[in-house]
């Protein structure tokens, strides 16, 4: 009976070798270590982007927040003790300004020589000074200038009440137009104006006490109220 062939002796080699797993368990181990980082990094990901996400909505609802109607804003005209809080708050909102206008707005003084000649209306949160607007009566006509917002406050609509509460004051004494200027500089303040019925009346030569860095007049605008 003939015997079957042999195998090769590559063959026997295999054949006898014994069966070693230990790398694949090792691979399986670091696949599974890899895993593992791989979704630890995905949820400091998502970790970040919900706090972003937040942050963001916090932020949206800031200037919501500084004008809801728990706040209790009020007007009233200002006093001599307003004048050190009316010089900052001036300063400070016409800060924009400064590329085109050097010094601050007004001073202690000016502020009090404002008071002789018109007034102040002033707008409070909490008793803390949020805004403020000039007013003169000229005749039957009305002047309004200095119109000014606190950093904060300012893009929340205080400005428009401002200016509603000026023009308020103006129909109950008795005025039939409103005048106001602005720095032709400030070239967003026309448009701003003009949504509010205002009409550009012409132009003026700047004050020459008032050092510009830039050319600068003023544009007239006024508005009929009565």
């Amino acid at each position: 009976m003939a015997k079957p062939p042999s195998a090769s002796h590559t063959d026997a080699e295999i054949l006898a070798a014994p069966t070693d797993l230990s790398w694949l368990v090792m691979a399986t181990q670091r696949l599974s270590v890899f895993r593992q980082s791989i979704m630890g990094f995905d949820s400091r990901i998502l970790s970040l982007q919900r706090n972003a996400r937040y942050n963001a909505a916090a932020r949206m609802s800031e200037p919501a927040k500084s004008l809801s109607p728990s706040d209790a804003l009020r007007f009233r005209p200002a006093d001599l003790g307003d004048v050190g809080a009316l010089v900052r708050l001036i300063n400070s909102a016409f800060r924009v300004e400064q590329p085109f206008i050097a010094g601050d707005r007004t001073s202690p003084d000016g502020v009090r020589a404002y008071m002789e000649r018109g007034k102040f209306l002033l707008a409070e949160d909490c008793s803390v000074l949020a805004g403020c607007v000039f007013v003169e009566r000229r005749g039957d006509r009305g002047y309004l200038g200095l119109l000014g917002v606190e950093a904060s406050r300012q893009g929340t609509g205080l400005g428009r009440k401002l200016m509603d509460a000026a023009e308020n004051f103006f129909r109950e004494a008795g005025c039939i137009s409103i005048d106001l200027r602005v720095i032709s500089a400030r070239t967003p303040l026309p448009a701003f104006y003009r949504h509010l019925g205002y009409v550009e009346t012409g132009n003026a030569p700047f004050a020459s006490d008032v050092p510009a860095k830039v050319p600068c007049h003023y544009i007239l605008m006024s508005k009929t109220i009565g």
